[in-house]
C-alpha cells in the first residue's frame, strides 16, 4: 500500500465519518456484553471449539456475573492505554489509511441519493428527522435510503475483495476500535485546516462510540467469516509483495477461554437453520457513452421482465457520476435492461447468489441543446426536460435547465420529441427535433401558461400506502406518440409513488384533468380533479383489489397454442396488460379493471381471437380464445407478358362493414399475395400500385371465390421536372434536396440540387406529382400539383426560398384540447395542422403568402380565418370559438366502383371552404361536423370523384345529409 504524506490530513478531517459509517456497516444492535464477548474471542484466540455458539453462550453468562466486578478495572486500564498509545510505524500507518481511503472510495461510488443521505447521517452527524427536513422527504424514505446504501456498502466491499470480507473486515477494525492510533497532541500542535481541528474535537468527545464500534465490528463481520466446525486450518498465503494476505488467515480462538466456569445454569442451544438456497441475484449496469467512450452520469435504467407490461411492475434506477446503477435482489431470469434514450433494449440473465454487470453503449445519435422560457421570454431553471421517440414507450426526465435556463442533451434518437415541465406552469408543446445525419439541432421549449401541481397519496382499502405505483395526470397518452410536422400536443405528468405511497405531479394546465392510477395488485383507479393556476392540489387514491382472468388459446381445430401473447388495451391506453401463454395454452391475467373487459391475441401462424369478459374485484373470471384467419382473400399479380411482379404494394379493405382501415401487403417472389383477418362473407375493393406502373383497382371481389388475378402495366417514364433553388439570401442554393412524389402513392424519388441550385429529376411516369424541398432553417417549399405528360418537361423556373414567418393564435372560449386548427395555403393545399393544450398556439415558419386558418372541433362551430404571412414576422390571429349544431353527412358510393379507398370534401358557405374533411368509400355511417346556422354546399372534388349537395343548418340537429358520389 502507498500514500502520499499530504493525503494524511485531508482523510484525518473525515475521522467522525468513517468511523460512524463502519460502525453501521458492521452492526448497529449490538449490546455492550455481546461487544465484550467478542472481543475477547479476538484478543485470546483460542483453538476453534466443536460448537463455538456453546462456547459464546458460557463467556456471555460468565461476563453478566463479573461485569460490575471488573468494570473499574477495566475502565482504568483503557485510559492507560490510551495515555501511553505507542506512534504507530510508518506501515501501519499507511494501512489504516488505505483502509479508509478504500471504504470513502466505495461511498463515492453510490448513487447520488444514496451519498447525499450517508453523508448527511454519518459526515455531518444529522439525524434522520433532520435529513428528511432538509431534503424535503418522508423519514422513513430517508431510513430506507440509509439501509439500501449500507447494503450496497457491504456487497460494493465484498465485490472489491472477491467474495472476502475478512480481507475489507478486518483492516476495518483498527478505524473502528479506537480514535486513530495517532499521537493526537502531536498533530494538534502542528499546522492543520481549521475542519481536521474540528474533526478531531468532535472524535475525541465520543470516546463511548469508539468503544462500542469495535466490538460492533466483530458482531456484524465475524460470523460471516468464522471457519467452519472441524475444518482445517490452512496455512498462511503471501501476496505478491510479501505480505500475508488477510483474507487468507482463519480465526482461531484460544483454548483458555474455555476454562471458563461452568455453575451458572447454560442457556438452551438452539439447533441452527439451514439457510435457503438463494433465489435473488444483483445487477450493476454501466452506461456509456460509445463515440468516446465515457461514462453517462444520471440517465435513467430500468428493468423489465422480456413481454411483461412496461409501465407497472418495473425496476428503476439513475447512473451515478461513475455512470454505475446497482440493483439487489432481483428474481433470477432474464431482465430488459433499458435507458431514457429510447434504444433497442439489453436482455441480461440474472444468476441467483451471484452478481451480473451489464455495460450499455449510448449509440452515437444527435446532440440536442437548447433553452426553456416562459411566456415573456425569460428563461426558466430547474424545467424537468423529457425525451420520448414517436411509437415508443413513455418518454423519460433526462435533464434539468440550468439556472440560464439552458440544457443539452447526447445521444438522442434521430427523431425525437422533447418537451419540458415546471412549477407554476403548464407543460410545452413536444418538439418533434430531427437529424439523420448527426448534425446537433437547437430547441426553444416555451412554458406560455399557468399550471398547477398535484401533492396525493396512493393507499390500498385498509389504508396503507402502495409504493411504485404509476400515477397518470392530464389528457392525452404518453406512449406511441404521433409526431405532428412541428410538434405534438403536451405529455400528461406521469409519476411514481415513493415508498410513503405519496407522489407530486407538475406542469399541469388548468381545468378539469383526468387522474388515472396502476399498481401491482390493484385494479386501475380512474377519476378527474380540478387544477388551479399556481395552486396545489391535494389527492387521496384509494386503491382496490383487482380481478383476474384464467384461460386458455386454442387453434380452430382445438389444439392449444404455446407462447402467444393475450392482450387487454391498445397502444397509448394507460391499461395494458398482458400475459404469455402456457405449453398447455394456459394463460392468467391480474389486475383486471371491474366491469367489461376486452381480450385479444393474434398470431401469424394460426389467426387472431378476442373474447369480452366480465370481472368483479377479487374474483376470477374464465375466458376461452379460438384462434381464427377469418376469410382469406389470395392473388397473382403479373406484367402484361404474365411475368410476375414482385414487391408490389398492394391495399385491401372490406367494402360496406363499417371498417374504414386498409390492410397492405407486398407480393412476393412469385407475385403471389395473401391477405388474412377477413370477416366471413365481406366484398373486398383492391389497390395495387408501384412506382414502374399503372395503377389498378378493383371492387366487388369475393374473397371466397378463388385466387384473383391483377394485371398490372408497365408506365410510361420519360417526363422530367426542372428548376433552380436560390437560398434567402438569393444566392444558388447547392446541395439541397429536392423530393418529388406521385400523388396516388406514398412512392417517389429525390435529387440534390447542383452547386448553381439547379436539379432536374427524371424521367418519371406520367400523371400527378408534388414537389418538396426541406432546408434547415428555412419554411418548407410544396409546389403546387403537377401533371406530367409523357415525353413532356415542366420547367419551375427559380425557387426562392424564405426564411419564412409564424402564425400566433390565441384561442378564447373555449379549451384548446378541444380544437383542430389547420393551415392552408392559397391554393387549398394544407400545409399545417396544430393541436396542443397551451395558447397562444405557434406555427412552423410559413412562407410568405396568404392563408386560411381553418377551425373545429366537438360541439364548436366550424370557422375559416384568412391571415398574410410575411417574411420574418409573427402574424397574430385571435379565434373566438362558439357552440355549433350538429350535423350529419353521409356519402354514397357506387357499389364496385374501385376508386381511392379515401377521398376529400369540402363544406362550403357563400362560396368560401369553411370545413375540409375525408371519408371512406366503406364507410356505411354519417360523419358529425358541428356548423353555425345557414346554408351550405358540400363538394367532393378527389381523384376521379365528384358529388355535392345542399343543405340548410339550423339551429337543431337535423337529418343526415346524403351526399351522392360518382
Amino acid at each position: 500500500m502507498s500514500s502520499h504524506p499530504t493525503d494524511l490530513r485531508t482523510l484525518l478531517a473525515e475521522e467522525p465519518f468513517v468511523r460512524a459509517l463502519a460502525h453501521s456497516l458492521l452492526n448497529d444492535e449490538a449490546d455492550d456484553v455481546v461487544q465484550q464477548t467478542f472481543l475477547r474471542a479476538l484478543e485470546h484466540r483460542p483453538n476453534v471449539p466443536v460448537q463455538p455458539r456453546r462456547w459464546l453462550a458460557r463467556v456471555v453468562r460468565n461476563l453478566v456475573t463479573d461485569r460490575l466486578r471488573r468494570r473499574g478495572r477495566r475502565d482504568v486500564r483503557e485510559r492507560a492505554a490510551a495515555v501511553t498509545d505507542r506512534v504507530p510505524s510508518p506501515a501501519e500507518l499507511v494501512e489504516v489509511e488505505e483502509s479508509r481511503r478504500t471504504l470513502v472510495e466505495a461511498v463515492n461510488r453510490l448513487p447520488q441519493q444514496l451519498r447525499t443521505v450517508v453523508l448527511l447521517r454519518y459526515y455531518e452527524g444529522l439525524p434522520p428527522r433532520r435529513i428528511a427536513a432538509a431534503l424535503g422527504l418522508p423519514v422513513a424514505t430517508v431510513s430506507e435510503h440509509l439501509r439500501v446504501a449500507l447494503r450496497q456498502l457491504r456487497a460494493r466491499l465484498d465485490a472489491d475483495h472477491h467474495g472476502d470480507r475478512r480481507a475489507w473486515l478486518l483492516p476495518l477494525v483498527p478505524v473502528a476500535l479506537q480514535p486513530r492510533a495517532l499521537p493526537w497532541r502531536e498533530l494538534l500542535q502542528a499546522p492543520v485546516p481549521a475542519g481536521l481541528c474540528t474533526g478531531v474535537l468532535a472524535m475525541m468527545t465520543k470516546t463511548k462510540i469508539v468503544t462500542t464500534v469495535a466490538t460492533v465490528l466483530v458482531f456484524a463481520g465475524a460470523w460471516a467469516v468464522w471457519p467452519g466446525t472441524g475444518a482445517p486450518m490452512p496455512a498462511p498465503q503471501r501476496d505478491a509483495a510479501g505480505g500475508v494476505a488477510v483474507a487468507a488467515q482463519p480465526m482461531p480462538i484460544r483454548t483458555e477461554v474455555d476454562a471458563v466456569p461452568t455453575q451458572t445454569p447454560q442457556r438452551e442451544v438452539v439447533a441452527a437453520t439451514p439457510k435457503a438456497a438463494a433465489t435473488t441475484g444483483s445487477l450493476e449496469v454501466r452506461v456509456r457513452y460509445a463515440d468516446e467512450p465515457r461514462p453517462a452520469a444520471d440517465v435513467p435504467v430500468i428493468l423489465n421482465r422480456p413481454g411483461c407490461d412496461f409501465r407497472v411492475g418495473v425496476v428503476r434506477g439513475r447512473t451515478d457520476a461513475n455512470g454505475s446503477a446497482r440493483f439487489e435482489a432481483l428474481p433470477a431470469g432474464s431482465w430488459e435492461v433499458t435507458t431514457g434514450r429510447a434504444h433497442a433494449p439489453t436482455v441480461c440473465a440474472i444468476d441467483a447468489g451471484r452478481e451480473t454487470e451489464c455495460v450499455l453503449d449510448l449509440q452515437r445519435g444527435m446532440t440536442v441543446s437548447g433553452i426553456v422560457v416562459d411566456v415573456t421570454g425569460t428563461a426558466v431553471a430547474g424545467a424537468s426536460i423529457e425525451l420520448g421517440e414517436p411509437w415508443r414507450r413513455d418518454p423519460e426526465v433526462i435533464a434539468r435547465s440550468g439556472a440560464d435556463g439552458t440544457f443539452a442533451l447526447r445521444a438522442c434518437p434521430s427523431v425525437s420529441l422533447i418537451g419540458a415541465r415546471a412549477e407554476g406552469y403548464a407543460s410545452s408543446s413536444l418538439q418533434n427535433v430531427v437529424s439523420f445525419d448527426g448534425t446537433p439541432q437547437n430547441v426553444r421549449l416555451e412554458l406560455v401558461a399557468p399550471g398547477g401541481i398535484v401533492e396525493g397519496l396512493v393507499v390500498a382499502s385498509d389504508g396503507k400506502p402502495v409504493a411504485d405505483a404509476v400515477v397518470r395526470i392530464g389528457e392525452g397518452r404518453t406512449d406511441d406518440l404521433i409526431a405532428f410536422t412541428g410538434s405534438c400536443p403536451p405529455l400528461p405528468a406521469l409519476v411514481r409513488t415513493d415508498a410513503e405511497g405519496t407522489f407530486r405531479a407538475i406542469g399541469l394546465p388548468v381545468g378539469t384533468q383526468p387522474v388515472q392510477v396502476r399498481a401491482v395488485g390493484f385494479a386501475p383507479f380512474r377519476d378527474s380533479c380540478e387544477i388551479a393556476a399556481n395552486l396545489s392540489v391535494r389527492l387521496r387514491v384509494t386503491l382496490t383489489e383487482g380481478a383476474r382472468c384464467a384461460g386458455t388459446v386454442f387453434t380452430e381445430d382445438g389444439n392449444p397454442v404455446q407462447d402467444v401473447t393475450v392482450h387487454v388495451g391498445q397502444k397509448g391506453d394507460f391499461v395494458q396488460l398482458f400475459a404469455r401463454t402456457a405449453a398447455d395454452g394456459s394463460f392468467e391475467l391480474r389486475d383486471l379493471p371491474a366491469g367489461d373487459v376486452e381480450l385479444s391475441v393474434a398470431d401469424e401462424t394460426h389467426g387472431k381471437a378476442s373474447a369480452s369478459i366480465t370481472a368483479a374485484p377479487g374474483a376470477m373470471a374464465h375466458c376461452e380464445l379460438r384462434l381464427s384467419n377469418g376469410e382469406e382473400l389470395r392473388g397473382r399479380v403479373v406484367d402484361e407478358a404474365d411475368r410476375p411482379v414482385t414487391d408490389i404494394e398492394v391495399a385491401v379493405a372490406c367494402e360496406g362493414t363499417g371498417d374504414q382501415r386498409e390492410q397492405r401487403t407486398r407480393s412476393d417472389k412469385e407475385g403471389r399475395l395473401q391477405v388474412r383477418f377477413l370477416p366471413p362473407g365481406c366484398r373486398v375493393s383492391i389497390r395495387v400500385f408501384g412506382k414502374l406502373f399503372d395503377p389498378v383497382r378493383k371492387s366487388g371481389i369475393d374473397p371466397a371465390a378463388g385466387e384473383v388475378l391483377l394485371r398490372v402495366q408497365n408506365a410510361s417514364r420519360s417526363a422530367h421536372i426542372r428548376g433552380v433553388v436560390l437560398g434567402p439570401d438569393g444566392k444558388p442554393a447547392g446541395n439541397i434536396g429536392v423530393e418529388a412524389h406521385w400523388q396516388q402513392t406514398s412512392g417517389g424519388t429525390d435529387v440534390a440540387t447542383a452547386a448553381d441550385g439547379s436539379f432536374e429529376l427524371g424521367p418519371l411516369r406520367t400523371g400527378g406529382w408534388r414537389l418538396r424541398i426541406i432546408r434547415k432553417g428555412c419554411a418548407w417549399y410544396h409546389s403546387p400539383a403537377l401533371t406530367l405528360a409523357e415525353n413532356a418537361t415542366v420547367d419551375l423556373g427559380t425557387i426562392r426560398l424564405y426564411r419564412g414567418g409564424t402564425l400566433l393564435a390565441n384561442v378564447t372560449g373555449a379549451a384548446p384540447e378541444q380544437l383542430d386548427l389547420r393551415i392552408y395555403d392559397d391554393r387549398g393545399d394544407l400545409v399545417f395542422g396544430m393541436v396542443s393544450t397551451n395558447v397562444p398556439l405557434r406555427s412552423l415558419p410559413l412562407n410568405p403568402g396568404g392563408y386560411d386558418l381553418r377551425v373545429r372541433g366537438n360541439g364548436l362551430a366550424a370557422q375559416r380565418l384568412p391571415f398574410t404571412i410575411r417574411d420574418g414576422e409573427e402574424t397574430e390571429v385571435h379565434v373566438v370559438v362558439e357552440p355549433g349544431t350538429s350535423q350529419r353527412l353521409r356519402f354514397e358510393v357506387p357499389a364496385g366502383d374501385a376508386g381511392p379507398q379515401w377521398f376529400v370534401f369540402e363544406v362550403r358557405r357563400g362560396g368560401e371552404v369553411v370545413l375540409t374533411g375525408t371519408s371512406s368509400r366503406s364507410s356505411d355511417f354519417a360523419a358529425e361536423h358541428w356548423l353555425v346556422p345557414g346554408d351550405y354546399e358540400v363538394v367532393v372534388t378527389d381523384y376521379d370523384l365528384r358529388g355535392s349537395a345542399r343543405f340548410t343548418v339550423g339551429r337543431e340537429p337535423g337529418p343526415p345529409v346524403v351526399v351522392p358520389v360518382h
